[in-house]
């Protein structure tokens, strides 16, 4: 599901919901080998079915919700395990389920390089983001802008990521136990860092983030209250809510 189009498939084809339309407008894709379709994602108008072929073949169709032209079908190489695969406007990125090197490639199937990782953080726009061992606290940042050029290291400091999350533009929220910081994926920056102050030191607190918004929910107050949305604190418990609405937005997502 995207914020315009929702997509399920039946028997026999994959179906596409118009969200935006008043009446939930209905069409479909008819694929021969819909039986083996392993995930299906939307990202901007493009809808990207993952199924396999073989058991070690996997193969990508690539379909315009705008203009319903089925668009490529993009054949990725054997692997003995199933590969994870990760895609954007712009790349597709595949490596096995148990590491190794990451492969990429231009939505067109031309292939661009490999990158030695230890964990896939995001694939978006023109940009990988992932950790290599042995420095998994920093992360790296690929472009395929510069496709010949090494990745930029962001380093990010001592302290172990819990999870990470990507929101409007090309923002990357890393959450840790006692914070969360902003990253700007195209300038290798971090933007700001939030602290959380005074919770219960046996459980951090409860967040969940979107394109939109991050909220925390703790006990205690926190710092950063200036570029909070609105906060709510009762009886030692707090709900806080972030607003990315008004950062600018790529136009490459």
């Amino acid at each position: 599901m995207s914020n315009k189009f929702f997509a399920f498939k039946d028997s026999r084809a994959v179906n596409i919901c118009n969200l935006d339309s008043d009446s939930l407008e209905k069409f479909n894709f008819i694929f021969s080998e819909l039986r083996f379709v392993t995930s299906m994602t939307i990202v901007g108008g493009v809808l990207d079915v993952e199924y396999r072929r073989r058991r070690s073949r996997i193969n990508v169709i690539r379909c315009n919700l705008h203009t319903r032209v089925r668009l490529n079908n993009l054949l990725l190489p054997d692997l003995f395990y199933r590969p994870l695969v990760s895609t954007s406007s712009h790349l597709i990125v595949h490596c096995s389920l148990f590491g190794g090197d990451l492969d990429v490639r231009r939505v067109s199937g031309e292939f661009l390089t490999s990158l030695s990782m230890d964990n896939l953080i995001a694939v978006v726009g023109e940009f990988v983001v992932y950790t290599r061992s042995p420095d998994t606290h920093n992360i790296q940042i690929w472009t395929s802008r510069k496709p010949d050029d090494g990745p930029t290291t962001l380093n990010l400091g001592p302290e172990e990521c819990d999870q990470t999350k990507m929101i409007s533009g090309l923002l990357l929220v890393l959450k840790y136990q006692n914070c969360f910081k902003v990253v700007d994926i195209e300038k290798a920056k971090i933007l700001y860092t939030i602290a959380f102050q005074n919770f219960n030191s046996e459980m951090a607190p409860y967040f969940c983030v979107n394109q939109y918004y991050y909220v925390i929910i703790g006990k205690g107050p926190f710092e950063g209250v200036s570029r909070c949305w609105f906060q709510i604190y009762h009886k030692q418990n707090y709900l806080a809510v972030f607003d990315f609405k008004d950062i600018p937005r790529s136009s490459i997502l």
